[in-house]
Parts: C-alpha cells; sequence; structure tokens
C-alpha cells in the first residue's frame, strides 16, 4: 500500500501535468487498490482486524469512498464459532455444561460480529424454578472468567438451581410472564480473541504509527486510540450488562425504548431477554407492520438526542445489527388519535451494549451550543464552540482550509454553503444534487483530506465516537429513504435543537442555582430567590425564543 502511493502519487505537480480530473481517477484508483488489499488482510486475520473495518466503513463523511465502499463487506461476513468450541466455552468460563442451563439451544445464529454471535435458546425450567435473579452492576467484578467470578454457584447450577451474575445488588425476576423469561438471546464471545486479541490490538496501533513516521500527512493515529480505548471494554460482557442496566434506567418512563433484560453476565457470555423486530433499515418489515419509516427515524433521532444532550451516556455504534423495531399498540395520548402525527404503534430496541461513552457536563453543554449555533447558522459562535470541543486551538489548516467551517461540515453532513444559507434555515433544506456531488468531491481533495484527518487527531475521543454515530444514524435515514425530504429534516433540526436549548437552559439555571445555594451557605445577609435573577430569565426567554422559532419552523 504504502509503494502504491508513493509510486502512483510520486509528482507534487501532477495535477498540473496531467488535470485535475486525471490525477483525481488516478488518486481514486489507488485508494480502490489499497482498500482491497486492506479489506484481504482483515478476512484473513478476522476477529479485531474485522472490526477495525467495519470500523472505517461507518466513517462515510471522513473517509475516501473507495475505502468505505470497500469496507461495507465486513457489516456481514463475519464466521461463526463452532457448536463445539461454543460448549467448550461454557465449561471452561461457567463451569458446566450448556445442557444444565438450557432446554433448548439453536445451533443456528440469530447473527455473527467480528467479537461475538448470538443464538436464540430457552432456560431449563429448573433454573428458572430456582430463582433466576437480573444481573446488576458488575463493572466492578474481578477479571475471572469462573462461575464464581460471575456471581454464579456451580454447584447449585450442577443441581439445576443457577444464580445470576451479581455485582452491587440483585433485582427480582422478570417482570415478564415465566413462559416468556424462559427465551433468551445468548451473546457468545469467539474463543479466539482470548488468544489474539491483545497482539492483534497492539499490531494495528503498531502499523498506523509507523505509516504515520513514513507519511507524516497521514493523520489517523487516533484510529489505532480508539481500538486500544474501546475494544478491551467491549470484549467484557460483564461491561455491556452494566451499560444496559444504566441506559434501561435512564430510559425507565420511556415507552419509546425497550432494552432487553440482563439475565447473568460473564466475561464472554451473556445471557439476555429474547426480544423479536426486525432491523431498523428494513423499509418492507415496517411496512408489513404498517409502521411508519418516517416516524421511527425521528423517533430514533429523539432518543439520541436524549441521550447525547441530556443523559451524557451515549450508546456509540448504532448500525441496523443493533437497532430493532418491533409492532406494538400505539403509545399517543387517546386525544392525539387520528389527529395528531403519525402512529405510533412500534417500540425501537436497543442492543449491543459494549460500545458506550459518557460525557462530561462541559463537553456536553458545548456541544450543544455547537449545535445550536449550527441550526441558526451563526458563525462566530460555530468558531467558538468548535474550537473549545478541540483539542488543541489551531484556527486554520497549514493548507488553508478553516477548521472550524470543515468540522461543520463532518458534524452535520452538509457543505458550508448548506448550513449557512437562507437565513439561518439551511439545515431544513434537502440536498441537492449539486451538494452532494460538491461534498464528494471535497472529500477527495488532497487539501481536504489532509485538513479532516488533522481535525480528527485534535478531536477528544468521545467527540470521534459521536462523529461515527451520526454517520450510522444518517446511514439508517437513507436506508429508510428519508433522508432528502425536507419535511423529515425540518422534524430532525427540530428535535435537535429543542434538546439542545433545553440542555443550555438546564445547565444555565443548574449553574447559577449552586451558586445561590453558596451564597447562603456563607451566611451572607441578603440572598434573593433564585428566580429573581435576571440570568435566570434570560435563559428561560432564550430556550422559549428558539422553541417557539423551531415550532414555527415546523409549521412553515
Amino acid at each position: 500500500m504504502l509503494i502504491d502511493y508513493s509510486w502512483t502519487l510520486r509528482d507534487a505537480n501532477q495535477p498540473k501535468h496531467i488535470g485535475e480530473e486525471a490525477y483525481m481517477q488516478l488518486r481514486s484508483q489507488a485508494h480502490a487498490r489499497s482498500a482491497q488489499r486492506l479489506l484481504e488482510l482483515f478476512q484473513a486475520n478476522g476477529g479485531i482486524y474485522i472490526k477495525l473495518g467495519q470500523h472505517i466503513a461507518a466513517l462515510v463523511y471522513l473517509l475516501p469512498n473507495e475505502y468505505c465502499d470497500t469496507m461495507r463487506v465486513l457489516q456481514n461476513e463475519c464466521p461463526p464459532t463452532s457448536l463445539r468450541d461454543i460448549e467448550a466455552l461454557f465449561e471452561s468460563d461457567m463451569g458446566v455444561g450448556m445442557a444444565d442451563l438450557f432446554e433448548a439451544f439453536d445451533p443456528e445464529p440469530l447473527g455473527v460480529a467480528s467479537l461475538a454471535q448470538v443464538h436464540r435458546a430457552t432456560l431449563s425450567g429448573s433454573v428458572l424454578q430456582h430463582g433466576l435473579r437480573l444481573h446488576r452492576g458488575v463493572a466492578g467484578a474481578g477479571g475471572s472468567s469462573s462461575a464464581a467470578a460471575a456471581g454464579v454457584d456451580s454447584g447449585a447450577v450442577a443441581a439445576a438451581a443457577a444464580a445470576s451474575a451479581v455485582g452491587d445488588g440483585a433485582a427480582a425476576a422478570p417482570r415478564a410472564p415465566a413462559a416468556e423469561r424462559r427465551r433468551v438471546a445468548v451473546k457468545i464471545q469467539h474463543p479466539s480473541l482470548d488468544q489474539h486479541a491483545a497482539i492483534d490490538i497492539q499490531s494495528c496501533a503498531f502499523f498506523v504509527r509507523l505509516v504515520k513516521r513514513l507519511f507524516p500527512a497521514f493523520e489517523f493515529e487516533w484510529l489505532a486510540s480508539e481500538l486500544q480505548s474501546s475494544l478491551p471494554q467491549e470484549l467484557d460482557f460483564r461491561l455491556e450488562a452494566a451499560n444496559a442496566e444504566r441506559v434501561r434506567a435512564n430510559f425507565a418512563n420511556s415507552q419509546l425504548m425497550r432494552i432487553p433484560e440482563i439475565v447473568w453476565a460473564d466475561r464472554r457470555i451473556l445471557v439476555m431477554e429474547y426480544v423479536e423486530g426486525g432491523k431498523i433499515d428494513d423499509p418492507e418489515y415496517m411496512q408489513k407492520h404498517g409502521i411508519s419509516p418516517e416516524a421511527v427515524s425521528a423517533d430514533l433521532t429523539k432518543a439520541y438526542s436524549e441521550m447525547i444532550f441530556r443523559h451524557g451516556f451515549v450508546h456509540c455504534d448504532p448500525h441496523p445489527g443493533n437497532v430493532f423495531v418491533r409492532p406494538c399498540r400505539d403509545r399517543r395520548p387517546w386525544w392525539q388519535f387520528g389527529l395528531v402525527g403519525l402512529p405510533k404503534n412500534y417500540e425501537i430496541v436497543l442492543l449491543d451494549h459494549g460500545l458506550y461513552r459518557t460525557l462530561s457536563d462541559a463537553f456536553r453543554l458545548d456541544y450543544a451550543h455547537f449545535w445550536d449555533a449550527l441550526i441558526r447558522a451563526n458563525e462566530p459562535d460555530i468558531e467558538h464552540y468548535a474550537y473549545r470541543l478541540f483539542l488543541h486551538d489551531e484556527r486554520v489548516s497549514a493548507n488553508g482550509v478553516e477548521h472550524h467551517r470543515l468540522f461543520a461540515s463532518m458534524v452535520s453532513g452538509r457543505s458550508w454553503e448548506a448550513i449557512t444559507m437562507a437565513n439561518g434555515e439551511g439545515l431544513t433544506y434537502a440536498r441537492t444534487d449539486s451538494e452532494v456531488n460538491q461534498v464528494k468531491k471535497n472529500a477527495q481533495m488532497d487539501r481536504f483530506l489532509i485538513a479532516i484527518a488533522d481535525i480528527l487527531a485534535k478531536l477528544p475521543r468521545e467527540l470521534l465516537l459521536l462523529l461515527k454515530t451520526n454517520d450510522l444514524l444518517r446511514a439508517i435515514d437513507s436506508s429508510l429513504g428519508v433522508s432528502s425530504g425536507r419535511r423529515h429534516l425540518v422534524r430532525m433540526v427540530s428535535m435537535m435543537g429543542w434538546y439542545c436549548a433545553d440542555a443550555i437552559c438546564r445547565e444555565t439555571v443548574s449553574a447559577l442555582s449552586r451558586q445561590h445555594d453558596e451564597l447562603r451557605r456563607l451566611g451572607d445577609l441578603v440572598v434573593w430567590p433564585l428566580w429573581t435573577y435576571r440570568a435566570v430569565w434570560e435563559a428561560w426567554l432564550r430556550f422559549l425564543g428558539m422553541t417557539l422559532r423551531l415550532s414555527v419552523l415546523r409549521l412553515v
């Protein structure tokens, strides 16, 4: 790959000699050849390399199209672990065989991913009878993968009296009927990862850094750093169980989100409630069940806006295999039936809770301000909050690209011209063919590609994963055929804008409240009530103003 790029693009004056279009085609061919070589390398090594390839495929707006398109086949090309190896894994990690735990176990996996595969199973009646308990708070558990470390009494399980993995407390049995509780999904990590994962992670990091030394303009060390940071967490299913419990608590009062309940968790084995549904990018499934793709897309945006701007705890891998939709009764209030909006006869099922990021309050607020500025097309605020989010305050790259403008396009998936058009309503206008072609053309140009890599190297890891999450959500919208309509875009912008304004208002009032309490604690003689402060009213009026503006936008 290195030799190919060095030879093909050896002359810096090539664009002048052969023409810009011919040069772009030459470089695209080099990208395609290199991407194919990389794909073959990932397929030959499997495991961690497949995961890396899937990560590359998701970065549609950040990497050359040739890499994203070539790596996309890895989303569905993961070799399964054999039933014999699964049985051996239960024996080694749980201390018992599958027959002691399950009445039935489907040998055909429901799905196979780079790190694990999922099987449908039926819990043994005796296991359920002896008091199956839910997994809680196991993130602090030790490194052992034995049955004892998972909180399971091996002898009791052998006698068909299993207990769940327990951390800082256990809950009562699931609320579903016993017959339903017996149906479970079993997630099993590929056993070979234990032998090769650590070495593969270090190898990937080494080669990325080697390329950086040979080609200083190659600024993709962040990819290796992210791999080293996130993969060890994804390989411990006890952490995934803890994440699932936390996000379920965050959406406890929501009728929209369904998080399968955890039955028990070990480091490499996770047993959870079995929930049926169709992939969220399957419009035929939705049509069959009378579900509106537009409404589903809007609700998914709502859920992620709530995670990002209110909870600060974000599921960062929403590809279609991890997000399902399933029919249910209409969730709207009775007074909205037939009068307001599309039917809400579905719920969104969120799966695979291995990759999450916790956002600090400072980061969450800066990101809310940044999106608020994007929606208002206010360039001074866009610039200010973009550089607050960056790790380094370098305003313009060496080749003259203004970083805050390029970053705005990377986050929104829109051109800078589209963002700033129509008096601050540019994000609500449908993408034109001209805009799409311009974005693609810019992404292929050397100066923009180098600037993108430069920006990615400056971003905190939380923001890198949010960029990936944004791309995956946009890909879902595109699959559902709702990404280009103005009504849909207005709804998306309105929803995100409301959550941004809400986060800004809440944080402003909360900060004033803390200052107010501190004055009272210090014993100031006169402390006026919080509602008398001008800043409180300014925060609420700003929030109401944004809400009114977005409401008018939806009506128009």
